[in-house]
């Protein structure tokens, strides 16, 4: 969380000293900004939803009501949701 707030901090010093220059681009890039957030979270609720497929098809293939196979499939799709998170992580500058 440390790394988040530094994150923050950054970037409104970043905002702060653009605002001074160019009002509009401030707002473009506000609102760029707030795009990205909401892409993160969605990636965030994505991972979290194939994490709890994940959980039900290992149990399904515990009890043997389908083939590891699709628990395989389920881990697949959780890997591509973290990845899909990853590439939208908003570097600190």
């Amino acid at each position: 969380m440390r790394w988040r707030s530094r994150m923050l901090r950054s970037q409104k010093r970043n905002l702060d000293a653009l605002a001074l220059k160019s009002p509009q681009k401030t707002k473009e890039l506000y609102y760029a900004l707030l795009g990205l957030e909401a892409r993160k979270r969605a990636s965030l609720a994505s991972t979290i939803a194939a994490e709890e497929r994940l959980k039900e098809r290992k149990d399904e293939t515990e009890t043997g009501t389908i083939l590891e196979v699709r628990a395989m499939q389920a881990k697949a799709a959780l890997l591509e949701s973290k990845q899909a998170a990853l590439t939208i992580d908003i570097p600190d500058r």
